[in-house]
């Protein structure tokens, strides 16, 4: 399984420690790109793939279950349901 955290307020509990080494300090990056790899899992699972184009011209591409992504979007949306 591919561990996801799902983190409700990133002012209170930041995703990265001021400790941890960021390969772009200074500011967020884009998400660029979201697909599914349908058979992403050794169970045959769906994986959702999600593409960061880095300002180098290199590409990051990091992935979780369809179930975990589907968990995190229902948590969001229930903690903010009128902005979906």
């Amino acid at each position: 399984m591919i561990p996801l955290s799902i983190v409700m307020d990133v002012e209170e509990r930041p995703i990265v420690t001021p400790e941890e080494p960021r390969l772009y300090p200074d500011k967020l990056l884009d998400v660029n790109a979201l697909g599914i790899l349908t058979n992403g899992t050794e169970e045959g699972r769906p994986v959702v793939i999600v593409r960061i184009n880095l300002p180098s011209g290199e590409v990051i591409l990091a992935q979780t279950t369809l179930r975990l992504f589907q968990a995190a979007a229902r948590a969001f949306a229930a903690r903010y349901p009128d902005n979906g």
